[in-house]
C-alpha cells in the first residue's frame, strides 16, 4: 500500500482536491472529504452539546463546494437533498460503511478551478 492509497488528493498548492458526483440522475454537486482531523473535531464538539443537526449544517457549509449554498439556503434545505448530499460526503470521505466507488466519482476538477475553489 502506498502514501496516495491512505490520503487524499491534493494539488499543487497542497489544498485536498475537490470531487464532482452524481447526486441524483445527470446532477452533479462538487464536495471535499472530511479528513481524519475533522472528523475528530466533529465528535469532539458533539460531545461538548454540539447538537447533530448544527454538525450537518456545519458540513454542508464547509463540505459542500458547488453549488455554494448560504446559511438560509441551507436552513431551506430539502430534507431527502440534505440527506443524500451528507451521504456523499461520509462516503468519499470513507466514514460510511460503504466506500465510494469508483464509478460514482465522476471527475477531479481541473488544478487551477480545484485552487480558487479551495481557496
Amino acid at each position: 500500500m502506498s502514501k496516495e492509497d491512505l490520503v487524499f488528493k491534493r494539488n499543487k498548492d497542497g489544498q485536498i482536491v475537490p470531487r464532482i458526483v452524481e447526486l441524483t440522475e445527470n446532477k452533479e454537486i462538487t464536495i471535499l472529504p472530511i479528513t481524519f482531523g475533522e472528523f475528530q473535531e466533529l465528535t469532539a464538539q458533539m460531545k461538548n452539546g454540539l447538537l447533530p443537526t448544527e454538525i450537518s449544517l456545519k458540513v454542508l457549509k464547509e463540505h459542500l463546494i458547488e453549488p455554494k449554498l448560504d446559511d438560509d439556503d441551507l436552513k431551506n434545505l430539502k430534507p431527502m437533498i440534505s440527506n443524500l448530499i451528507l451521504m456523499k460526503i461520509l462516503s468519499y470521505s470513507s466514514i460510511s460503511q460503504e466506500e465510494a466507488p469508483e464509478d460514482d466519482i465522476k471527475k477531479s476538477l481541473p488544478k487551477e478551478k480545484s485552487t480558487i475553489m479551495a481557496g
